[in-house]
């Protein structure tokens, strides 16, 4: 059995090496195909992330605060407007926020069916009209509402069923080396809904930035 934070040092594994083949050995697919296992897990982990946070709001300005430092860093380098996963992940959380809002407080539903509308434009129908720009969601609006269709199943298994299905529903969606991500479904299964040791506070965020700012120094030095 695994617990919360083994399943995040899995994820971070997985995606190191996603991004080690992407930015390093492009031509090397076994990389790409280990690291499809990591955005279902940490969209998993956002949604336990959003069940048990003190203060989702705080929560979310973290997570948005990491992307817009990356997108920041990232546009300065290459000029590129497409939004990384950790973007991805703030409107997910974004999204709870409002539904879990609308049900505390026994509010409209206005202002849910609102949020998914602006966040579908965002991440499917604006990519479209900015064609000449490489303007995107990482994911897209699926992979926006993986974490957000786990927050609100009830069950460990119904959270666990949501997984598997929002995961195919995305693999259909991007298709080729994305079905690999399905082989994070067993992994998930085996979450025993513990925190587990707990790491350093801010691990998870700095590790993101860093990472990739490390890997670049790296292709720039051996380029």
């Amino acid at each position: 059995m695994l617990s919360s934070f083994q399943l995040k040092l899995t994820a971070m594994l997985a995606m190191t090496v996603d991004h080690i083949g992407l930015i390093l050995f492009p031509d090397i697919t076994i990389f790409r195909i280990i690291g499809r296992i990591s955005f279902p897990i940490f969209a998993y982990m956002i949604a336990e992330g959003c069940r048990y946070t003190r203060n989702i709001y705080r929560y979310f300005a973290c997570v948005f605060a990491v992307g817009a430092v990356c997108q920041t860093a990232e546009f300065a380098v290459s000029g590129s407007l497409y939004q990384c996963v950790m973007i991805t992940f703030s409107l997910s959380i974004f999204i709870i926020s409002v539904l879990k809002r609308t049900y505390d407080e026994k509010c409209s539903i206005f202002l849910p069916i609102l949020t998914l509308t602006a966040v579908f434009a965002l991440c499917e129908l604006v990519p479209a009209l900015l064609k000449s720009s490489n303007f995107g969601i990482d994911y897209g609006f699926i992979g926006v509402m993986l974490p957000v269709i786990i927050y609100i199943s009830g069950s460990d298994k119904l959270r666990l069923i949501a997984s598997a299905v929002g995961t195919a529903a995305l693999s259909i969606s991007i298709g080729g080396l994305e079905w690999y991500s399905l082989a994070s479904i067993p992994i998930l299964a085996l979450y025993n809904g513990e925190r587990g040791r707990r790491p350093l506070k801010g691990l998870f965020y700095m590790y993101y930035p860093l990472h990739i700012g490390a890997l670049y120094l790296i292709k720039f030095i051996t380029a």
